[in-house]
């Protein structure tokens, strides 16, 4: 009989009104902080896509730079450099300027200098001063 006894002591606690109240408050407020930390985990991971997007465009730049240094580094690459920027040439070397078609000249509207003296309105013409 203490057996049974026991069983619906701890049966009437928890179906009690109080302890379903008390758990469904817990619960209603744990739902707004798993809510909280969802949106964190939301931000993060699209922080870190981003982060991740960054990180790959600046190791291909970098490889981009590596490659220029790489070209700079060698005479043949800096010479081709310092000829590309600046009209320079090596001893016995000429150079040759190449022009293309003249261009023709387009038909620019002729600006008017109006020598007279403007509109003064109808009371300046009659009274002048």
């Amino acid at each position: 009989m203490g057996l049974l006894s026991k069983k619906s002591w701890w049966q009437s606690i928890i179906s009690s009104r109080l302890t379903i109240v008390v758990l469904f408050i817990a619960s209603f407020t744990l739902s707004f902080a798993v809510y909280d930390r969802y949106v964190v985990e939301q931000d993060v991971r699209d922080r870190r896509h981003n982060a991740e997007k960054e990180l790959e465009q600046l190791k291909a730049h970098r490889v981009e730079l590596e490659e220029r240094v790489d070209y700079l580094s060698n005479e043949q690459g800096l010479e081709t450099e310092i000829r590309r920027h600046f009209d320079v040439s090596k001893e016995g070397e000429q150079v040759v300027v190449i022009m293309g078609d003249t261009a023709t000249p387009t038909p620019t509207a002729r600006i008017e200098q109006d020598t007279e003296v403007e509109d003064q309105g109808f009371w300046r013409n009659l009274i002048p001063w």
